[in-house]
């Protein structure tokens, strides 16, 4: 869950080769991305429309297995898959990065700011899973929470 009180550009969590961010903001919302480090190009992967809006609660789940450039994340905002593409300066819309994934495993996770930016807003239940999360699983997790975090 996250509340952003401002539309600038907000690191949420970050470990040097990844950060899940909100950015490209505009008129109070902003995407929500998912950016990682590969060997030869970056994947960055940012939902399609802006989501994340100033003072609103958004619950957001990225799933992703990056044991492969093939693979494509899956980024569910409220409970519910939204459409995804490549904010690529070298690969022009394509969510296929190139190379292979490098090892951060001695780094630690940074929660409320990446390399940059630190978050401005709220930040609550924070969860990392060492699998891919089903559809059911992001929208129980959403379920769960959506009372507790109401937006006014």
């Amino acid at each position: 869950w996250i509340k952003p009180i401002c539309t600038s550009s907000h690191g949420i969590i970050y470990k040097t080769n990844w950060t899940f961010a909100l950015r490209d903001h505009s008129s109070g919302t902003a995407r929500v991305a998912l950016e990682h480090t590969f060997s030869g190009d970056n994947l960055q992967a940012w939902t399609n429309s802006r989501h994340a809006s100033t003072n609103q609660w958004i619950h957001i789940v990225i799933t992703y297995d990056n044991s492969s450039v093939s693979n494509v994340p899956i980024i569910y905002i409220d409970g519910s898959a939204v459409t995804v593409h490549a904010n690529h300066s070298n690969l022009n819309g394509t969510l296929t990065p190139t190379g292979t994934r490098t090892s951060d495993s001695g780094n630690n996770i940074i929660i409320g700011k990446d390399s940059q930016y630190y978050t401005e807003g709220l930040i609550d239940e924070i969860k990392i899973y060492n699998r891919i999360l089903t559809a059911a699983e992001a929208k129980k997790n959403w379920k769960h929470g959506k009372a507790k975090h109401k937006n006014s």
